[in-house]
């Protein structure tokens, strides 16, 4: 089945920053493990092969891990090649899980589709 898509052009849906100390001692966090963590998908940058592939996998191991829980994706993109847009489209029509976009910055072309 189709995932259900929410759109959302709202700057305020940012996430927000996990905190870096915990009981006064700092520590290390991977912001880009967290946030696929929370169920945060970033697409920034040129919409090419690699960047499809990318998101792709991450989606998918997100629906893996839940296949109803919402995932969320930001796009930051000017876009980029039309055929890599189309199988990121592709991928988040197939997904059974609600989908939720989000626009910060810019989203032009072939992005601007994804929303």
């Amino acid at each position: 089945s189709s995932g259900q898509v929410r759109r959302h052009l709202l700057l305020e849906e940012l996430p927000k920053p996990s905190p870096t100390v915990t009981k006064g001692s700092p520590r290390t966090i991977n912001v880009d493990q967290e946030m696929l963590r929370r169920r945060y998908i970033f697409l920034t940058g040129e919409i090419n092969d690699d960047s499809a592939k990318a998101f792709a996998q991450q989606l998918l191991h997100l629906e893996a891990e839940d296949p109803l829980a919402q995932v969320t994706i930001f796009i930051n993109s000017g876009g980029g090649l039309v055929h890599s847009g189309l199988a990121i489209l592709d991928v988040m029509s197939v997904v059974g899980m609600p989908l939720k976009t989000v626009a910060y910055g810019r989203c032009f072309s072939i992005a601007a589709i994804l929303l």
